[in-house]
């Protein structure tokens, strides 16, 4: 009884600073500990159940511990996932349905985790940072999969060692390889290792390691380690952020507290115990809510902002933590205990399972439905853009910005679908970007098969946005077009000074430019790349090494095209943005001099003083003498923050290949047989 007063009181603590920390980020900036707690509260209990099931029967049951975590858990994560369902459709705008769908399914899976992992890390992705009604099962899907395989270890390690005592050894060495394995991930790819399971699993392996360690013997040793448990948890809850690198050597702050707590087990009765205060009422009633409390906050506070139409600060904050503690009382009593105790269906193994497949395909068919839906709406939206832009509307797009004759140019038009922008990737969306470490090259071959012109881009995924409407151009005005593209590489440089470029982007770098002269029919090549500054006293001989470069393709013959980048919208990810303000005028513009414009691009700078180069200014195009705008002609401008949509460069090309036919034509080169 004492030890599940502790629990209790340890789980209380966990959620309420998870949700704090979801409500008001600021206030508790370091709330998310508290799913380090619960994975170490949920390493001692299944692995004390487990051992102590080893010690009565010498084995596992492992298909009924299954069941059995099957009616504790997934009852109340279905009724959430419906209602998020529900909830997207009445509330979200369509530019996170897909999304939300899709972490939906992943979540009903119990691979959200995996998810979010792979995204974070996902070039395109990781920009998004809206986040769904389901993001919070990342730490669901960790646990499911500590149930999933913890009974299997531990049946393993005592079939083949032939005893219990070597559980103990077996978790020591899942905590020490996990544990370092944390603190690696954690310096080398830390979105990735957030959410991954083997950067955690040392976590559970805490907590079940607690079960083989001796009880304190002293009251007083007792109350100081539980003491000093809540306190490493509190300052860990006050003192990191999002800055702290985490997990790794730092998550070992609030798993040792949690440990501490579970270790102690405090006295109840006596009145400096911590213990004296988790038994309290209060607390006992939100550690007993504190699963479904965690599964209810965390969509409410994501609507909020949808449904009120502001962030929630206090009031809202309260509103949103009391509606949570409703919602899970009544998650508790109406589906949890029901569903667990067997009142709903018995404890047959058959209908556990059955219902675990069942609500995973119910939820799996409503989310298939929906994709497929918002795929078609997509796809006539498209169409229609297509359709506009193929009839020459003087308006439309890029040309709005031209044309001084425009009316309502920054207005979103009827029937304007911002789920369509966002996923109009075009080139983006192939496979001809190549990664940030790439050395071979990926050559992509667009615009038209026999063209009497031909060019080269080269650049990075700037330079890939800018491929999408050069591709469509080309394939209707004879031009061809083939594109070197790789992330984080400008594809200037042919010699390599304080490590830049990259040893991989210079390999890369070298294999394209002996690529390209060896191509006779070559007309002129078009470098484009994010806004680049040169580090501090490189400035001259950055501009010397692209000088280098573009000379030697001028004296082949191949002219050379710089386009200058465009300014993006800065932290201000364009597609929810427009959800939101989609009735302003000149919705989620910014001033010009918040935006990009003023950056330093070296390689535009290198371009402006290299007499030879055509030079490409785009800032007209998306600015105006006072704002950078995110909505032009009835056309999404960026599909993230600084990604030109595929319909948006599409609108745009004609006027890029205008200046790029003008070059040519201005320095028609005696080795292409010009004058």
């Amino acid at each position: 009884m004492q030890k599940r007063v502790d629990i209790q009181g340890l789980r209380a603590l966990a959620v309420i600073l998870v949700v704090a920390y979801h409500i008001w980020p600021t206030t508790v900036p370091g709330g998310y500990v508290g799913v380090d707690v619960f994975f170490v509260v949920s390493g001692f209990l299944i692995t004390s159940h487990l051992v102590s099931e080893v010690m009565r029967t010498g084995t596992v049951d492992v298909p009924r511990f299954w069941a059995r975590r099957i009616r504790r858990l997934l009852p109340a994560s279905f009724l959430v996932l419906f209602a998020v369902l529900v909830a997207t459709a009445l509330w979200l705008p369509r530019v996170l349905w897909e999304k939300t769908f899709s972490e939906a399914a992943a979540s009903a899976l119990y691979v959200q985790n995996w998810m979010l992992a792979v995204s974070s890390v996902d070039y395109l992705a990781a920009e998004n940072t809206e986040p769904s009604l389901v993001q919070h099962f990342w730490s669901l899907s960790v646990e499911e999969q500590f149930y999933v395989i913890w009974p299997l270890l531990i049946v393993g390690v005592v079939f083949l060692l032939k005893g219990a005592r070597w559980i103990g050894i077996a978790l020591a060495v899942v905590f020490v390889a996990s544990l370092a394995f944390s603190i690696y991930e954690t310096s080398a790819s830390p979105s990735v290792a957030y959410f991954a399971t083997t950067t955690r699993a040392w976590e559970f392996a805490a907590g079940g390691l607690l079960a083989f360690l001796p009880p304190v013997r002293f009251v007083v040793v007792r109350i100081a380690a539980c003491w000093g448990g809540v306190l490493a948890i509190l300052l860990s809850s006050f003192l990191m952020d999002g800055a702290t690198p985490f997990p790794g050597s730092a998550a070992l702050i609030p798993v040792l507290g949690g440990a501490a707590v579970v270790w102690a087990d405090a006295p109840v009765k006596n009145v400096w115990s911590p213990a004296f205060a988790a038994r309290t009422g209060p607390v006992q009633f939100i550690g007993d809510l504190s699963y479904s409390l965690y599964l209810w906050h965390w969509p409410l506070v994501v609507l909020y902002p949808y449904i009120r139409g502001n962030d929630p600060e206090l009031k809202g904050g309260v509103l949103i933590l009391f509606a949570s503690v409703v919602l899970a009382w009544g998650t508790k009593v109406f589906v949890e205990d029901p569903f667990r105790r067997g009142f709903v269906w018995g404890v047959s193994r058959a209908r556990t399972y059955g219902f675990a497949a069942a609500g995973m395909v119910a939820v799996l068919c409503v989310v298939g439905a929906q994709l497929h839906a918002l795929g078609q709406q997509r796809a006539e939206a498209e169409a229609v853009a297509m359709r506009a832009a193929d009839s020459g509307i003087e308006c439309f797009g890029a040309a709005a910005m031209v044309d001084t004759e425009c009316q309502d140019v920054f207005r979103a038009p009827v029937g304007f679908d911002t789920a369509f922008g966002q996923g109009d990737r075009g080139v983006l969306g192939t496979d001809c970007l190549g990664g940030p470490n790439d050395v071979v090259v990926t050559k992509c071959d667009m615009g038209a098969e026999d063209g009497s012109t031909r060019i080269a881009i080269i650049g990075n995924s700037h330079a890939a946005a800018l491929s999408s409407g050069l591709d469509l151009y080309g394939r209707s005005h004879g031009w061809e077009v083939v594109t070197y593209l790789r992330q984080e590489c400008l594809g200037h440089s042919s010699t390599r000074e304080r490590n830049l470029p990259s040893a991989t982007c210079l390999q890369w770098t070298e294999s394209v430019h002996e690529d390209l002269l060896r191509d006779d029919e070559l007309d002129a090549v078009v470098f484009q790349s994010y806004v680049f500054a040169a580090p501090a006293g490189m400035d001259e001989l950055f501009a010397e090494q692209a000088h280098d470069t573009w000379d030697k393709f001028e004296r082949d013959g191949i002219d050379v095209i710089v386009v200058n980048d465009v300014p993006g919208s800065r932290k201000n990810f364009t597609p929810s943005c427009l959800a939101r303000h989609l009735q302003e005028d000149d919705p989620c513009s910014v001033p010009r001099d918040d935006a990009g414009v003023h950056l330093t691009n070296a390689m535009w700078e290198a371009a402006q003083s290299a007499a030879a180069v055509t030079t490409v200014d785009l800032t007209e195009f998306v600015c105006d003498d006072d704002r950078c705008h995110a909505l032009i002609g009835g056309v999404m401008v960026y599909f993230d923050e600084h990604h030109l949509t595929g319909m948006f460069s599409s609108t745009l090309a004609p006027f890029v290949a205008r200046e790029i036919e003008a070059g040519i034509a201005a320095s028609a080169s005696p080795a292409r047989g010009g004058p």
